[in-house]
């Protein structure tokens, strides 16, 4: 059995895959424990990355994907191809989004956010509260 589960909310992932040494007897799992890098450590999302998390909790493809990111950002964010694809294939690897199957004779791809997306747009959603919330504190106050 491989596979692997990521308990990202307290950025503890998971990984196991049978142990196939002649020492261990067949069945038994391989367990790695890791420690995800928190959320300041990760960096802020782009706003075109964001908008593309987003989206993406509905399949789409590409030039869905772009239509969308225009609607939600009120037209501020439009993303040429290259743009979008250079950041799909990037979210692909990091297991953020999923390509889903297709027709053999379509040329659209269908992509849909993972859970582990879900978490990084959560994550960034959480940061930009925080980010408003020290705003309001500050501009509000010598408004006052």
């Amino acid at each position: 059995m491989k596979g692997s589960f990521f308990c990202v909310d307290n950025y503890i992932g998971l990984r196991y895959n049978n142990i196939t040494d002649s020492d261990i007897s067949d069945g038994d799992l391989a367990v790695e424990v890791f420690i995800l890098p928190e959320s300041s450590e990760r960096g802020a999302l782009t706003e075109a990355v964001f908008y593309i998390l987003l989206s993406l909790y509905t399949p789409m493809h590409g030039y869905g994907i772009m239509q969308n990111v225009s609607r939600l950002s009120g037209g501020r964010v439009n993303l040429g191809a290259g743009t979008l694809y250079g950041a799909l294939n990037t979210l692909l690897e990091k297991s953020w989004i999923h390509a889903l199957q297709t027709d053999k004779d379509s040329r659209k791809k269908e992509y849909v956010i993972t859970p582990l997306g879900q978490t990084a747009a959560q994550a960034e959603m959480e940061r930009l509260k925080e980010l408003l919330e020290n705003a309001r504190q500050i501009i509000g106050g010598q408004l006052q």
